[in-house]
């Protein structure tokens, strides 16, 4: 049986997306997961290489600042050292190293093993995001010139969460061949509740660290129209906080809502934020609750449109905002949007045919196929 090493990198052993493509996987292969581990417990063996990231201690900010340099360099060291040593055939790549962007895609490939790139963001603006323009964009341009055609063209099978951000890739030459779109299905699903068990709720799954001033607004004027305000996740003042909750438990809390509000702050020219897929908007469909989208938001919006599961939104118009939740609510209209998610709700639910397309796929195009 073939042997996948897969670099979680700084995703947890149960991120969704990661945990699944381990489960599919490992009906065919053998597979090995580096993921975060949250105490300095190491764990390496058969199915496991847990890394502990060391956070640093010291007072004088500059000296954390150098200090964590080094724990976070440490860090990728030890997965630079199993992908240059270990015994795999394929390299399964779910996040990008810090300091070794290139290096693991180029040692893995001297050893003539496979190399599966699968993207969860734009990497040239994911990559040191916390850099202010004109530094990120200079950035950006490098990164997509020195390093990300690279990795593209290192890969053996590139994968995106976006069709949007494929098709971007596509129109700047960055690469040629097909990527394959495997996006963040739900892994829950909800049966269809009556419109009449709907509660008058705008639900917000937040779990986020982006801004959202400028839809304190909205969620505002929301309150004031006779809907409550949940927020999922996160916390923000004025409004009822669920705080976290477990991923079925956030499903049902869902279920429950009349809308799920998509929205946040962002610049329209980050490419990975206005072409992004989340979990929640996959997540809010398959809860049978339709989904308000900041039209921004330009890949979801499409989908908005396309399979008719919610509306498309200017959040800054607020009062249009209004009227086309009332709109929404009204009886004859809501049961029209909830009748286009029954219909379509399988097309963002991760199931085991999904599963099947996605393992037979990689296989085919690494070359993989049992020789009979």
């Amino acid at each position: 049986m073939k042997k996948i090493f897969m670099i979680g990198y700084m995703h947890p052993k149960n991120d969704k997306r990661v945990e699944r493509s381990v489960k599919a996987l490992e009906k065919k292969f053998e597979v090995k997961l580096q993921y975060l581990q949250k105490n300095d417990v190491p764990i390496n063996d058969g199915q496991n290489m847990a890394v502990y990231l060391q956070r640093s201690d010291k007072k004088n900010i500059l000296s954390r600042k150098t200090d964590s340099f080094f724990l976070l360099r440490k860090f990728d060291r030890k997965i630079l050292e199993e992908v240059a040593t270990g015994e795999y055939d394929i390299l399964y790549i779910h996040g990008i190293s810090i300091f070794y962007p290139l290096k693991l895609f180029r040692i893995a490939k001297k050893r003539g093993k496979k190399v599966v790139f699968d993207m969860h963001e734009y990497y040239p603006q994911d990559y040191l995001s916390y850099l202010k323009k004109p530094l990120s964009k200079i950035k950006e341009y490098l990164y997509e010139k020195l390093i990300f055609k690279k990795q593209l063209k290192l890969s053996d099978m590139v994968i995106s969460v976006s069709k949007g951000i494929s098709q971007h890739i596509y129109s700047k030459n960055l690469y040629e061949q097909k990527i394959y779109y495997l996006p963040n299905y739900a892994s829950y699903y909800i049966p269809s509740k009556d419109a009449r068990k709907k509660e008058k709720s705008i639900c917000f799954v937040g779990g986020t660290s982006r801004s959202i001033k400028t839809v304190l607004p909205l969620l505002k004027a929301l309150s004031e129209n006779g809907f409550s305000v949940k927020i999922i996740g996160t916390h923000i003042a004025g409004f009822e906080s669920l705080g976290f909750l477990a991923y079925q438990q956030m499903m049902e809390k869902l279920s429950e809502s009349m809308f799920s509000l998509i929205a946040y702050d962002f610049d329209p020219t980050m490419i990975e934020y206005a072409h992004s897929m989340p979990n929640k908007f996959f997540d809010s469909i398959c809860a049978g609750t339709p989904v308000m989208v900041d039209k921004r938001f330009k890949s979801m919006a499409s989908e908005v449109n396309k399979y008719g599961v919610g509306h498309v939104i200017d959040i800054h118009n607020v009062s249009q905002s209004i009227n086309v939740f009332m709109r929404s609510s009204q009886k004859r209209e809501y049961e029209r949007i909830l009748n286009h998610i029954a219909v379509y709700r399988d097309d963002f639910f991760w199931n085991s045919e999904k599963e099947e397309r996605f393992r037979n796929e990689l296989i085919k195009q690494l070359n993989m196929e049992e020789k009979r």
